[in-house]
């Protein structure tokens, strides 16, 4: 059985933690938050034999430990249990422990640093869809047992693209994939309200707002073109389409895109 330790149940944590629960591995999880209800929530969702419990045995009982606290608690948490890390240390050859982080900003080496030992670790960038099946996750894995990357792997790739870069890459794609999802939810809401002031139902506006949102992702991803290809493909001249792709062409929909992703960029790495 892997035992896989989990501090800080908050949105993000708990949605790793269940995309890991959907897998078949024997499991078991022990989940640890300052506000033990909700670590008790997450723990009556999961499939897996799972149980509150301290932080203090968290570390000491975990094979993989994941760490999903924010960033700018992060010192305090580690620093405080850093006794614990360190007697951990003394038992790894018998019960080897692997860290994974998904702090944005907040480089391994500061990680460790913080807990006062080393310990291989693996950096992720995660973003929500994993809730629901459909995330992605970057990782940096350098200087982790390549069996501890496979059972990484294989807890996540089920219910999410799983795509391996240097840990120099990982801001970016905090950026990218990580803040990327509020960006895609903005425009769903905004098509949605041009459809329902079109004489959409409301409902009706936001789910094929979704769908087509969905739906032209996928062709991407099954790599039916690149994005200018399919673009161009729907925006055939003289065509409804193409009038609207003039409006967002002549708005600057794309600088904006880049503006907004270059300032979350730049707000992760304040966070360092």
């Amino acid at each position: 059985m892997i035992t896989i330790g989990l501090i800080g149940t908050g949105h993000m944590g708990s949605a790793v933690i269940k995309a890991a629960d959907r897998t078949d591995l024997e499991l078991k999880f022990l989940l640890s938050d300052a506000r033990s209800e909700a670590a008790e929530a997450l723990s009556r969702t999961l499939a897996h034999e799972s149980c509150v419990s301290p932080n203090e045995e968290t570390v000491r009982a975990s094979d993989l430990l994941f760490l999903a606290v924010k960033p700018q608690n992060m010192k305090d948490l580690l620093e405080g249990l850093s006794p614990v890390f360190k007697e951990r240390k003394k038992d790894e050859k018998k019960r080897p422990l692997t860290v994974v982080t998904m702090a944005a900003g907040m480089t391994v080496g500061t990680i460790l640093s913080y807990a006062g030992q080393t310990f291989p670790t693996i950096r992720i960038m995660p973003n929500t869809p994993i809730d629901v099946g459909r995330g992605a996750v970057a990782f940096s894995a350098e200087n982790v047992p390549e069996e501890t990357v496979s059972l990484f792997r294989e807890l996540l790739s089920g219910d999410a693209l799983l795509v391996e870069v240097g840990e120099e890459k990982l801001d970016a794609v905090c950026a990218l994939s990580g803040c990327g999802p509020a960006f895609v939810y903005l425009m769903i809401r905004g098509m949605a309200d041009a459809g329902e002031g079109l004489g959409l139902s409301k409902e009706d506006a936001v789910k094929l707002a979704s769908k087509t949102v969905e739906g032209a992702a996928g062709m991407v991803l099954a790599g039916k073109g690149t994005p200018t290809e399919l673009k161009n493909a729907v925006a055939t001249p003289g065509g409804a389409t193409i009038e609207g792709v003039k409006i967002l062409e002549s708005k600057g929909f794309e600088a904006l895109l880049d503006e907004a992703l270059t300032a979350s960029y730049r707000r992760t790495l304040e966070l360092k």
